[in-house]
């Protein structure tokens, strides 16, 4: 089924929602973040390849934050919106991660899905996303990652095109490998290869130990 929610006023995101009718029970979901090269209307994209056979056990949840598949924009446009949003002092990552905040509210209210069992899945520059979004909302499962960045301090072209990761004043005080680390109890699970800074979470879950768990997966479907 197809949902839409408001992520902010005069702003209307969509989203879709799939589970297995058996399901007599509320389940957990994975939050799949799409992509800014995700095919906008596709029904079977990198984002469902990413999630794979794991939605055989939870409902899955496809969602567009602005810039991405349906609510995107053309490449071509992307140094005009970037500067556009940095005058008015915000940045497409922190307006995707308030996206991603509302969109959780809104699957949360879904027919047939636990509070409290949500996962967010996302890869490449969308797991900047992710993680920001897992440590305000405080209560996810997991975040699942494929391919993050290492650091949030890397420059952007000029042109204005590829990730646009950057999120004003963050790296006075953090960076992802510790905003990873703060996510305990949450599991973290990385989708094949991990930047070596990500050590520095992984050691932090070690330390802390159970309920909080770090897994290294081929595929998602392996979770669980």
């Amino acid at each position: 089924s197809r949902f839409r929610f408001t992520g902010e006023p005069g702003w209307q995101l969509a989203g879709v929602y799939s589970r297995r009718l058996a399901w007599d029970t509320p389940h957990g979901v994975v939050v799949t973040l799409r992509s800014p090269d995700d095919v906008r209307w596709a029904h079977h994209d990198a984002s469902a390849e990413f999630v794979g056979r794991l939605g055989e056990r939870y409902g899955v949840a496809r969602i567009d934050t602005r810039g991405c598949a349906e609510s995107g924009w053309s490449p071509g446009l992307s140094w005009h919106v970037r500067r556009a949003a940095a005058l008015l002092g915000r940045t497409v990552a922190s307006m995707r991660v308030y996206d991603t905040l509302r969109a959780i509210e809104a699957v949360r209210q879904l027919d047939g899905v636990d509070p409290d069992q949500v996962i967010l899945a996302a890869r490449g520059e969308m797991t900047v996303v992710a993680l920001c979004a897992a440590l305000l909302d405080g209560r996810v499962k997991a975040v699942a990652m494929e391919d993050p960045p290492a650091t949030l301090d890397q420059a952007s072209q000029p042109d204005g095109r590829g990730p646009a990761t950057e999120l004003w004043g963050a790296l006075r005080v953090t960076d992802l490998p510790e905003i990873a680390a703060l996510l305990w109890p949450a599991d973290l699970i990385f989708v094949g290869w991990r930047p070596e800074s990500y050590r520095f979470a992984e050691e932090t879950y070690g330390r802390l130990g159970a309920p909080g768990a770090v897994r290294h997966v081929k595929q998602l479907d392996a979770y669980g």
